[in-house]
């Protein structure tokens, strides 16, 4: 029986973590999936259409219209949306405060 090299073991521990990766988003989409069939949708604030900001779905993303950091979770960029000051301020409103 031959022993393992470092190589070897690295590589299976990279592919391992991939795959765990890779089924961390999975389980993330069915959650998504199963609030949505619940007809459950977490908002970020009253009056918003952003989503919540949750371990699956981080606010971690820049707004596409003002380029501020943090302002969107990934949920919010697929949908097209911005954040809510360049909302209210493409609305006529005010920001939150």
């Amino acid at each position: 029986m031959s022993n393992p090299t470092t190589d070897d073991r690295d590589e299976t521990i990279a592919s391992l973590r991939a795959l765990l990766r890779n089924k961390e988003n999975e389980l993330a989409d069915l959650r998504r999936d199963l609030s949505r069939s619940h007809g459950r949708i977490e908002f970020a604030n009253p009056g918003s259409a952003l989503r919540a900001a949750s371990s699956c779905n981080p606010r971690n993303l820049p707004c596409p219209t003002c380029g501020e950091d943090d302002r969107l979770t990934p949920e919010d960029a697929r949908i097209g949306y911005q954040c809510d000051e360049c909302a209210d301020r493409a609305e006529g409103r005010g920001g939150y405060e």
